[in-house]
């Protein structure tokens, strides 16, 4: 699966994990934070939407997301942050 693939993959989980209480941007994700969660709960066996979901939950804190063009596709800042940051802690994973 292509960065580009799972970057948007999290940015769903994220939206659909505040969508209904808040807008998207009421929230931020804490790129270690994520990545620590994401890789130790893909380590233990969970699979790929289960991990991204509850990492991303757990990652999650009040603040306004930064948009930027990631390869032609207007993205959040901090999920660009948080996958490339679980890409350098577990590889084998994404």
């Amino acid at each position: 699966m292509s960065n580009t693939t799972n970057m948007k993959k999290l940015l769903l989980a994220t939206l659909a994990l505040v969508s209904f209480a808040l807008p998207a941007s009421a929230y931020v994700i804490l790129p270690n934070v994520f990545a620590n969660e994401y890789c130790s709960l893909r380590d233990i066996g969970l699979n790929e939407d289960d991990a991204l979901k509850a990492a991303t939950r757990k990652s999650l804190v009040e603040g306004t997301a930064v948009k930027v063009d990631y390869k032609g596709v207007m993205m959040d800042s901090d999920v660009i942050q948080a996958m490339a940051a679980a890409q350098r802690r577990c590889p084998q994973h994404l």
